[in-house]
């Protein structure tokens, strides 16, 4: 029972987290490749503020959701279900629209990223911000993504959010083994 609650929070935070660190990662190699590893910390904070941003999103969530059914107690079981299914079709939606445009973009990602940064590093007063910019949106509109996915089953179950904290740390380590040590993968099969 608990696996089969962790295992889809598991799955989609993988996924959701393995692309913002395709995303890190391409920016940390370009950074290195152009000899200005001066500015990671930039990146590092917009990996720390597209987190916040995330969790920040999951918590206002919570909070409307707990609001609202505590506002119309007697309407409860109809309230639940109407916002699961409205958390979930949104994601489907979001889910679905990402893995279209990432599986069109996907030959030209790196190249696109690297044309970006190759002008920011050009500009001397904005390349940081631009730099941080670049990483926290990739890293919240993942993190958005992820939390609609997995809202509602996080709410409902502990295994859940074992479960969504087991795929971080392996998008974690995925994203060290690709950029780090140069472990390579398909990633246009991995998107499938």
């Amino acid at each position: 029972m608990m696996l089969s609650a962790g295992l889809p929070a598991f799955f989609v935070t993988l996924r959701e987290g393995v692309e913002a660190a395709l995303v890190v990662g391409i920016v940390l190699a370009c950074l290195d490749k152009a000899q200005q590893s001066y500015l990671n910390r930039w990146v590092y904070g917009g990996i720390g503020a597209g987190l916040v941003g995330s969790a920040l999103i999951g918590i206002i969530l919570n909070m409307a959701v707990t609001e609202v059914q505590q506002g119309l107690p007697g309407l409860e079981t109809l309230i639940e279900p109407l916002f699961d299914s409205l958390f979930g079709a949104i994601a489907i939606i979001m889910l679905s629209w990402m893995l279209v445009w990432m599986t069109r973009q996907a030959s030209s990602l790196k190249s696109n990223l690297e044309g970006t940064l190759s002008a920011a590093l050009t500009d001397a007063v904005g390349a940081e911000w631009t730099l941080f910019s670049l990483v926290c949106i990739a890293v919240l509109r993942e993190g958005i993504e992820t939390v609609l996915f997995i809202f509602t089953s996080v709410q409902q179950s502990g295994a859940a959010l074992v479960g969504a904290l087991g795929g971080l740390t392996g998008a974690t380590l995925i994203g060290l083994a690709l950029f780090k040590w140069g472990i390579r993968i398909n990633l246009r099969r991995f998107f499938r």
